[in-house]
Parts: C-alpha cells; structure tokens; sequence
C-alpha cells in the first residue's frame, strides 16, 4: 500500500504542472532558438546549482575538482574508501537540483561511502559526443584515486541512461570498468519508440513522450538517437558489470527499464530490477518511505558481493 506521503507528492505534483514543461519542448522542436528559450525558462523556474549545498558542504569534507571546465563534486558521506559516480536527471537540459544533492547524501549515509556528483555539460548547449568526453575524463579521475573496484556508476533519469551509455564506451574503449551500474528510472531509448510508452503517459505526472523526445533530439547531435551510447537500448549489454535497475509503474519510462533488464541477462549479463509499485517518475527523490526502502536496496546492491 502507498504510503500517505507518497500520496500528498503526487498532489503537490500535479499542482506543478511540469508535464507543461514537456509541452513547451516538444512545441519548439523544429526551432533550435525556440527550444533553447523553453529550457531558458525551465532552468530559471528550478532550483538547481553545481556546487553542493552549505549545509552539506559544511558536514563532510569536499573537494571540487575541475574537468575541463565542469565541476565534480567529490564528498566524503561515508568511512568506506568506495564512491558512487553519481550522474543526474533532467531531460539532459536541466542541471543538478537541490533534490539530487540530497539524495546523495542519503546514498552516501546509507551504503558508508563517498560519493561524486558531476554537473555535466547540458544540451541544447553541448551534445552527447562532449557529454560523454567530460563523464569520462570525470570517472577516470574518480578510478585514478580509488581504483575501478571501488567505482559504483550511478545515474537517475537521463543520468541513468547517460551512465549506462558511458559504461558501454569504456568497455568498447577497454579501460577500466566500474564494479557496478545503478540506473535509477532510467532514460534508456531517447526516441521512446517503446510500444508501452504512451499508455504509461497518462499515469505519469512528470513527463511527456513528445518533450522528451524533442530533448533526445538535441541531445543526440551529430551522434545520432539511435546510436548506443546515447541511446543504450540498441547496444549489446554483454562483458558488462552487474546492473541494477529501479523503476516505478506510474513512470513513462518504466516499459523500457523493465524490458531492459531482460535484455541484459538475455545477452549473459547480470541484472537485477527492483519495481516500485504505483511509484511516479523520480520517486527517490523525495522524502517517503518508498524513496528510503529504494535507497536501503542501492545500498545493499553497492554492498554485496
């Protein structure tokens, strides 16, 4: 049974409006200066920043390191010598909002480890070519001081898929691969050509199909929608790490995480899927038992052998 809070979110979201958000994406597609002013618009709505919080800034020690011109943010939660790379959401035009910095630290609590957010470059701005460069200058800085063992991926959203993505570039590069992937509601296919996907817009009180696909779009760049890493639900999953997928039923995006997993234990890898039942897009974000029953379970996952 949902719990109470959950409930009281899923009121405050449909008083946010974000699928107008989607709307306004989708509208501008055709036009770069259009879509460009629409994510304008929907980063000066949001609270979103690259540096961490003071209030957790000043509780661990950090450090900020410089990639290239983007920030990581490398913060010790945890007494474990293991850090989680966390990768965010946000359609890959939003930045790092207040509520993926505190479900690091929540992460980083619970699994006793540190953890490492990277403010990654956005799209219209930059594509996923650049995107990819700077995640990976970023996590091989991360396997430098920790060694790839010690290395958990983790995204959230388009994170997730961004993560995923980067995971079959570094193996088809041969460098060093993480211990694990987490993929928390992942962004897998960003042409959302899911047969399930628009039967699942109706439950989902975040997103829309056509917005996000406008976003994929832009991402892509010269890449291309359909290419594996931008899109890691066309690439072949086998010689990759143990991944872990969460998702919700009232999500989009959830067809795609769910079939995913299959896809990768049919290709001989290791997946394991954990389903939130009437959960919305994002769900471990927020402050409720659902969230923190999700977390306990990344952590565990982080954790085993």
């Amino acid at each position: 049974m949902r719990s109470l809070k959950s409930r009281i979110i899923n009121v405050l979201l449909r008083l946010l409006g974000a699928k107008k958000m989607f709307a306004d994406f989708h509208a501008n597609v055709g036009s770069p200066d259009g879509f460009k002013a629409a994510v304008e618009k929907a980063r000066a709505g949001g609270q979103f920043s690259a540096l961490p919080p003071e209030k957790l800034a000043s509780a661990y020690s950090n450090e900020q390191i410089d990639v290239d011109g983007f920030g990581l943010s490398l913060i010790k939660v945890g007494q474990q010598e293991k850090v989680v790379y966390f990768l965010h959401g946000g359609a890959y035009v939003l930045g790092t909002g207040s509520a993926h910095w505190d479900l690091m630290e929540r992460v980083g609590k619970q699994a006793d480890c540190h953890v490492a957010v990277f403010d990654y470059p956005l799209a219209p701005e930059h594509t996923a070519e650049m995107v990819l460069e700077r995640s990976q200058d970023a996590y091989l800085m991360l396997v430098e001081r920790y060694s790839a063992e010690n290395v958990i991926l983790m995204g959230g959203s388009a994170g997730a898929g961004l993560a995923m993505g980067l995971g079959l570039k570094l193996r088809d590069e041969k460098q060093p691969l993480p211990a694990k992937i987490v993929l928390l509601y992942p962004w897998l296919d960003v042409t959302m050509s899911h047969p399930e996907a628009r039967g699942f817009e109706r439950k989902d009180l975040l997103l829309g199909v056509d917005g996000l696909i406008a976003c994929g779009k832009f991402y892509a760049g010269e890449m291309g929608v359909e290419h594996p890493y931008v899109s890691p639900w066309y690439g072949n999953t086998a010689d990759m790490p143990p991944v872990a997928i969460f998702t919700g039923t009232c999500d989009v995006l959830h067809p795609e995480g769910r079939d995913y997993a299959q896809k990768i234990i049919s290709m001989g890898g290791h997946a394991e899927l954990f389903t939130f039942e009437e959960m919305q897009h994002a769900w471990v974000i927020f402050d409720m038992p659902e969230s923190m029953d999700a977390i306990s379970k990344v952590s565990h996952f982080i954790n085993s052998d």
